[in-house]
This record gives C-alpha cells, sequence and structure tokens, in this order.
C-alpha cells in the first residue's frame, strides 16, 4: 500500500502525475484520513507562500508556452506552428535595431527571426562560422555593404563570408534564417 501522507504532501504540491492524481482524488471522496492529511499539507504548504513575493513574468512568456503547447494553434494542423505580428517579444540588439525570434529548431541549430531597424540603424560588418545568413527584406529600405535593398529583396551572407554593414536610413524589417541565437 502506498504512503498517503506522501501522496497527500505531493498532490498538495500538485506535482502529480495524471494517474496518480486520479487516484489522489478517488481517496478524497473515499477515505477521510487522506483528506485530513492533504488539508494539513495544504495548510503548511499555503504559509510558505506568504513569505515569497509575487514575480510577474514576462508578457510574452505565456504566447510562448501556448505556442509550444499547439493552443495558440487550433485552427492549423498539427505540425504547423505561427507567431502572429502581435505576439513575441521585441530584443534590443543595439540602440536602433530590434529582433523578435519566430522559430527556432534545436536540431538544426537553427533559428527564423525579424530585424527591425529603426531609422539609422545598422549592424556592423560580421564574419560568418559555419552558416548562411539568408536574408528577405519585408518592409522598408536596408543597404547591404552600401547597396540598396527594397521589400522583396532577398541576399545570402554564406558560411565563412563577412556579412557586410546592414543600415537603413528610413527603418525597414528583415526576415533571417541563420544559425540559433536566442531560443524561445
Amino acid at each position: 500500500m502506498r504512503d498517503w501522507n506522501i501522496l497527500a504532501s505531493e498532490f498538495a504540491l500538485g506535482t502529480l502525475s495524471a494517474e496518480d492524481r486520479k487516484e489522489a482524488e478517488q481517496l478524497l471522496e473515499s477515505q477521510p484520513e487522506f483528506r485530513q492529511a492533504v488539508s494539513e499539507w495544504e495548510a503548511q504548504l499555503g504559509s510558505l507562500t506568504e513569505a515569497v513575493e509575487p514575480v510577474s513574468p514576462p508578457a510574452s512568456t505565456w504566447g510562448g508556452i501556448q505556442r509550444r503547447l499547439g493552443k495558440q494553434n487550433t485552427g492549423l494542423p498539427r505540425g504547423i506552428e505561427a507567431v502572429y505580428a502581435n505576439e513575441g517579444e521585441w530584443r534590443p540588439v543595439n540602440e536602433k535595431v530590434y529582433l523578435k525570434s519566430l522559430f527556432v529548431d534545436p536540431e538544426q541549430g537553427s533559428e527564423s527571426y525579424l530585424l527591425k531597424f529603426m531609422p539609422g540603424g545598422a549592424i556592423e560588418e560580421h564574419s560568418h562560422g559555419e552558416w548562411n545568413d539568408e536574408c528577405i527584406i519585408i518592409d522598408g529600405e536596408i543597404a547591404v555593404g552600401g547597396v540598396p535593398m527594397m521589400t522583396g529583396d532577398f541576399h545570402v551572407a554564406t558560411k565563412g563570408a563577412t556579412h557586410p554593414r546592414l543600415f537603413s536610413e528610413t527603418g525597414g524589417t528583415l526576415f533571417v534564417r541563420s544559425r540559433q541565437l536566442t531560443g524561445l
């Protein structure tokens, strides 16, 4: 027979598997001693929450969890993920360029993300290791090594290449598929 005190403590903590939780719920209905043990654990553990200041997670956290679980993609087939325009977190790369991660493939070590250039935003020249940067301008104008590129234009910086300076005088958005930079 299972130790009811351990089961009661794990029930109060919320750490039981679905099968064990079902067993505990049945015991709650049929065994007054078990019900008493759960009540005692809930009272004991509940006092611990008073000693800790509440911390709110970043607004993007819940959206990321739902996306990983497929909760927001109820209309899409299994295996299809979506990030909607109003989702995700724009993280600063520098004071005039922001990055929004769209998809990370840990098996490939790759990531798809957006780079939002504010007017005057730049990313300085950088060397590539063993990865390609595939880039398409989806909004505005961004100069690649001084060569202006417009919405719909594509360029790739291949493995080992030096990616020239990216600069946007008026602002723009670049879609990039490259090595993993952030993670969701």
